[in-house]
This record gives C-alpha cells, structure tokens and sequence, in this order.
C-alpha cells in the first residue's frame, strides 16, 4: 500500500465537506436508528402490564424533582436511576459510561442485531418471575420462556458480566417501566453510535484495502474501472462497479458477472435479480475460490475480510503490520480484554462490510442483512443437523486460522497418544486362536479331499 494510500485512510471524512454529504449522513443516521426506535416502541407497549406492582408515579418517575435541597445540580449523579430521571436535564453519559462501552463492544462481539429494549424487559420478567410472551402477554412456561428468549439472555449475561455494578443498578430501576425502557432505548442509542463510526471509519479505506488485496485486478482492467474511494457510492460503488460487483455476487454467478457486468448490474439495480441474506458472497472464500463440491473449503478464511477486521477491532495500522513503536492508545481488542476472535465478530466484520456496499442498506427489502448475519454464525454452530465431527473439525480449523492471523496464536498440534501395549498374554491367545483356526481348516480341506476320491 502506497504512501498516498495510507494518508488517504487517516483522512478523516475528508469528502463529507460539501454540505450535501453533511445532510446525507445525517438522513442516514436518523434511518438507520428507525428500526431500533421502532423495536423500543413496540416492547414498551409489550411490557405493558408486567410492571403493576411499581410504585406509584411521582415527580422523580419523568422529571427531576427540584424540591430536593442541597442537591448541587453541578454534581455528578450519583446512581444510573438518578441518571435515568434526569436525562432531560443534564448532558453526559455519567454513570451510563460503563453500559454505554459495553453495548458498543457487544454490538460487535455478541450480537450484532440485539435489541435492549426487549432484553431488559425479558431480564425484569425472570427477576419477578414472572414468564409472559411479550407479544400476547399471556403467561407461559418457564422453559417455554427461556427458550422463546434465549437470545435476549445472551445479551444481558454479557452485559452482567462486562459491567461490575449491573445487578445492583438493575435492582433501582426494575419496578418502574419507565426507567426500564429509558435504559434500554439509550443502549440500542449507544450500539447504534458504535456501527455508525464503523461506517465513518472505514469508508475510505475499504476501498483502499480492497484496492490492494486485488491488486492483480486493477493492474489489468484499473485504468477502465477506476475506484475512488472519495466517491459517492450511489455512483461508484456496490453493482455500479463490476470488481465490487463481483465480490458480492454469490459464486455461481460469478460467471455472469465476468461476462455482462452490466446486464448483472442493470438487474440488480432493477431487483430482478436481488442478493439474497442466505446466499453467501464471494468475498467470503480465500482468494474468491469456490468448490461446489466443498463448499465449506476456504470459507470465511479471506484475507480481505481480515483486512476489515483488523482496522476495527486492532487499528488501521495493525492492516500493514506496521504498528508504532510508542502506542498512544490501546486498540479495542485491548481495551476490552479480547484474547481470540470470535464467531460474531467475524459475521458482524461481514455483514457490515455487505451492507456498506449495497445502495441503501437501511431498507431490508433490498438485503435482509439479519438473516445474512444468523447465516453466518450458523456455519458455527454444532447441533443435529450437520454431522458433529465434520463441523468441529472446520470450526477448529477457521478460527484457529483467525487467531494465528490476529492475534499470532498458532494452532494447536494434534498430541500423539502411543496406543497401550499388547500384553504378551494376548499375544498368545491371538496365536492360539490363528493356530486353531488354521488346523480346523486344514480338517475340512482333508474332509473334502477323501469324499472327492471317492
């Protein structure tokens, strides 16, 4: 990568100067919380009910009380519940921080789609144990619950577990729904924060590492097929250009694509031929090679996805090997203890990389990027389905290959264990039995030979 290359990455937003970009992005960040806005609605008219036991609503349940003396409205608040009521009031993220880092760095390692507002509601559920579906408020078995709601569990352990203060925080505020639902829209707030600066970040140089790991490609056609990363991608981008085109068409249309990149791409823009979330791209496979008969064969092991995920999780400069002497800051993997990668972390790396070059990734109709996402991490998941050694044996395998590759953790030889001696005793009674077999043998040979004679 080029000197002009990697000044061009640490240019941050150079192109969203001009005042209609300004007004994109921010029409692209009010869309793309849409959905989260609309899933903190729904649960809260979901939960509806399940909180009648909270205590009666007072001055502190929607705004601060000012009747509080010797309050110091400079002082900092002194619980999440203070916090919470307070929203309207007061700038920063105060006691919030903790869950706000927390919600951004699951985002990417845990669940890239969770949904807070519901999790919370699900967490307040078990704790007054009380088991309803959210969605007909009928009570329903606690194992039926816990199954419907698994997902939802997985989100608040990890949040339990990356946050010291969380069960006693959630004590303050779980008789009131309110508060409940404040705490979870603001962390499907902080999530969402985090995807958007992804986004930010790696807009140019997406491009560029691209640019680099088909440098083969661009030797040949570059001239005619510029890409410029400074470019809009309404006009530049995704089907628009047939390299970008190529890498996110499923393989078996990777033909049609090298023969009509244009026929392909007035399709795809026209949706009669749409990209579907269950149909894996091309960019996944290492150096865009696929076996139809073993489609499994070097899936998920790209060196352009690793590109991608090095820049987010372990610094743009960690993409080149080319890490500073004196670091001035820890890179997230550090700040947050990473010591392997993980299988969400490898589908969210995908999904987003999917989704930024697609036309308008905020409207599911034109990609369904949640069922790309759970696609994704069902290639890691050992059940019934898929035989059980075959899959251990490429989970193995694929993130064995990640980890070597990010953070220098090499693979595990397999131990030879030296097969336990043949007693003598066996031996001998394997002799025997050889022995035996061979006189009983030698009878009915003699037997068959005399009645032949005769």
């Amino acid at each position: 990568m080029s000197m002009a290359d990697k000044t061009l990455i640490r240019r941050k937003g150079a192109f969203h100067a001009q005042g209609r970009n300004e007004k994109r992005k921010h029409t692209a960040d009010v869309a793309r919380s849409g959905k989260r806005q609309k899933q903190a609605a729904g649960t809260a008219e979901a939960s509806d009910g399940i909180f009648s036991d909270e205590e009666p609503s007072s001055a502190e349940d929607g705004e601060k009380c000012d009747s509080d003396e010797g309050k110091d409205k400079e002082d900092k608040w002194p619980s999440l519940k203070d916090w919470l009521l307070d929203l309207q009031e007061r700038k920063g993220a105060g006691p919030f921080q903790a869950y706000k880092q927390a919600a951004q760095w699951l985002m990417h390692t845990v669940d890239m789609f969770g949904n807070y507002c519901q999790a919370v509601v699900v967490h307040a559920c078990i704790l007054k144990k009380r088991y309803v579906d959210l969605a007909t408020k009928k009570t329903v078995p606690k194992t039926k619950f816990y199954e419907m709601y698994a997902r939802e569990r997985k989100l608040i352990d990890a949040l339990h577990n990356s946050v010291p203060d969380f069960d006693n925080d959630f004590d303050t505020i779980r008789g009131k729904s309110i508060l409940v639902s404040r705490f979870g829209q603001k962390l499907n707030v902080a999530a969402g924060q985090a995807q958007t600066w992804d986004i930010k970040s790696l807009r140019v140089a997406e491009i560029l590492y691209v640019k680099s790991k088909m440098k083969a490609w661009f030797d040949e056609y570059g001239t005619t097929f510029p890409l410029d990363p400074t470019r809009r991608k309404e006009v530049a981008r995704g089907p628009r250009h047939p390299l970008l085109q190529l890498l996110m068409l499923p393989p078996h249309l990777s033909e049609e694509s090298r023969k009509d990149w244009e026929g392909v791409r007035d399709k795809l823009l026209n949706q009669k031929l749409r990209l579907v979330g269950n149909k894996f791209p091309s960019f996944l496979y290492a150096d865009l090679e696929y076996d139809p008969d073993n489609m499994q064969n070097g899936l998920l092991c790209s060196k352009l996805i690793l590109m991608f995920w090095k820049h987010v999780f372990t610094s743009p400069s960690s993409v080149s090997n080319e890490e500073k002497k004196v670091k001035v800051k820890r890179n997230q993997a550090e700040l947050n203890e990473m010591e392997h990668v993980t299988a969400e972390s490898i589908a969210y790396i995908c999904t987003w990389w999917m989704l930024s070059d697609l036309d308008d990734w905020r409207i599911d109709d034109v990609f369904d990027r949640e069922l790309f996402y759970k696609t994704l991490l069902g290639l890691f998941i050992v059940d019934g389905i898929d035989p059980t050694e075959s899959v251990n044996e490429w989970i193995k395998d694929t993130l064995a290959w990640w980890n070597s590759h990010t953070f220098g953790i090499e693979p595990e030889e397999t131990e030879f264990v030296e097969p336990n001696p043949v007693s003598t005793l066996d031996l001998i009674r394997q002799q025997r039995k050889a022995k035996n077999c061979a006189k009983s043998q030698a009878g009915h040979l003699s037997a068959a030979t005399l009645v032949a004679t005769k």
